[in-house]
């Protein structure tokens, strides 16, 4: 039994360590924060994306720009649905993650459904 104890540990608050991929930002300095399969995307960069790839300009995060990949680019996948670049409207990219437009109209309506 002694054994059990000895590698007893506590366990750490899930939320504590969940944060934006696209700028860094901890949940606890966000008022919402949509997840995704290993990524999260804050509010305000859900709508600097969807700013983005409407008018193409990009956008800089405190982890790096955020800008539109182009459907030739069809390598890269949404890190949200799995979708590649030619499959899908626009993707926009901090060149680690990307987010694709119907995931950022489905974040949308997430957050908006929440904060209702």
């Amino acid at each position: 039994m002694r054994s059990r104890l000895c590698g007893w540990r506590k366990r750490r608050d899930r939320g504590e360590t969940q944060a934006c991929s696209f700028c860094g930002r901890p949940r606890r300095a966000t008022r919402q924060l949509v997840a995704g399969p290993g990524v999260f995307i804050f509010e305000r960069c859900g709508g600097l994306a969807t700013d983005l790839l409407s008018t193409g300009e990009s956008a800089k995060t405190p982890l790096g720009p955020l800008s539109a990949l182009s459907p030739a680019e069809g390598r890269e996948r949404c890190s949200f649905c799995g979708k590649r670049g030619h499959e899908i409207a626009g993707l926009a990219s901090t060149g680690v993650v990307h987010i694709c437009s119907e995931c950022l109209v489905l974040c949308a309506e997430i957050l908006a459904e929440r904060l209702a």
